[in-house]
């Protein structure tokens, strides 16, 4: 993985209809922070057997992993949870690796965070629990 890999490339994908492939994953496992390959296709979870953290989809370690992805348009999105749930836990945890996350990925400073998604029914973007503002009010 290169230092400050950007999302831009992700972003090409994206506008050819495959949104998996245009976020950029990210998960933080035993106080570490991770990122998936860019223009990886696969679900948190799908990523997680991969990397041997979790042995199945009922696994109960999934849901004490904050996770979470940053959209084609560069905003933050963290939760926790089958769920997608928002906790003080996961709070602590994303707002913690925040500064090593910006130095690692080109995060945009007018980009938003928002943290939890309420689940639909239909396809698509997810609205967000919660909106905590931009990313230079974190750095």
């Amino acid at each position: 993985m290169k230092h400050n890999e950007g999302i831009e490339s992700g972003m090409d994908t994206c506008r050819k209809g495959n949104y998996r492939a245009g976020r950029r994953m990210f998960a933080i496992f035993e106080d570490k922070l991770y990122l998936a390959p860019l223009g990886s296709n696969l679900s948190h979870t799908e990523w997680f057997l991969e990397k041997g953290w979790i042995r199945g989809c009922d696994d109960n370690k999934f849901g004490s992993i904050t996770r979470g992805m940053i959209d084609p348009a560069g905003d933050l999105y963290f939760y926790i949870g089958s769920d997608f749930a928002l906790t003080r836990e996961a709070e602590e945890s994303f707002f913690g690796k925040l500064p090593e996350l910006a130095k690692r990925v080109i995060l945009k400073p007018d980009a938003c965070i928002f943290g939890g998604l309420v689940k639909q029914n239909n396809p698509g973007k997810w609205p967000p629990r919660k909106r905590f503002g931009l990313v230079r009010k974190f750095l």
